[in-house]
């Protein structure tokens, strides 16, 4: 069979589904500009992928991603807190089982093996 009749197959039964899949991308980025908006461009493309799943929308995150980029939308990475207790105190409702005691009068008194 000559070439150009698969050529025109190929274009006759991809054409429903490049239109699908364009008005899908078309759908999605209006939505993830949207949600993006909303959340004062704090949403990044996990917790934007997420929010989609909570509302029973089927998308790849990778996909999210992606459409994120092309539209050129970024996250606000959150900041993380450090949480240190001081080192003198100790944690609520833990006590010494082995009643050992570790604190030594002199440098080089105490050691594990004594």
């Amino acid at each position: 069979m000559p070439a150009s009749f698969f050529e025109r197959l190929l274009r006759v039964a991809g054409t429903p589904a490049r239109y699908a899949r364009a008005t899908e991308k078309a759908r999605l980025s209006e939505r993830i500009a949207t949600l993006h908006a909303n959340s004062h461009g704090v949403m990044g493309s996990p917790q934007m992928w997420r929010e989609w799943r909570y509302d029973g929308k089927t998308c790849g995150r990778h996909r999210v991603a992606r459409l994120m980029r092309q539209l050129q939308l970024y996250g606000i990475p959150q900041r993380r807190k450090l949480r240190r207790q001081a080192p003198a105190q100790r944690p609520v409702g833990v006590r010494n089982h082995l009643e050992r005691d570790f604190s030594a009068q002199h440098a080089n008194t105490k050691w594990r093996h004594e």
